[in-house]
């Protein structure tokens, strides 16, 4: 698959605000995993992707959320110096 047609289908999840949730939800739970439920986060990821992007997965390590996007499976992480997205699939 061409990386541009796979560019273009994330867009939407590619926003800046996106990003900003992400790294929000990443620091917030560096500080708060002794203490908040894991799956009160992935709630919040799971609303940040929209049909016809598939949401997957969320993951604590690496931090972030795998989608099934035109049939690629896509994670979009979060680390203390930076913020990324990688195809895993």
């Amino acid at each position: 698959m061409e990386l541009s047609k796979l560019k273009k289908a994330i867009a939407p999840l590619s926003k800046k605000s996106t990003w900003d949730k992400l790294d929000y939800l990443y620091r917030r739970w560096g500080d708060e995993k002794e203490y908040e439920d894991f799956k009160d986060y992935e709630m919040v990821m799971r609303r940040l992707v929209q049909s016809p992007i598939k949401f997957i997965k969320a993951t604590k390590r690496p931090f972030g959320f795998t989608v099934l996007v035109i049939g690629r499976e896509v994670r979009f992480f979060a680390t203390a110096k930076k913020l990324g997205w990688e195809t895993i699939s």
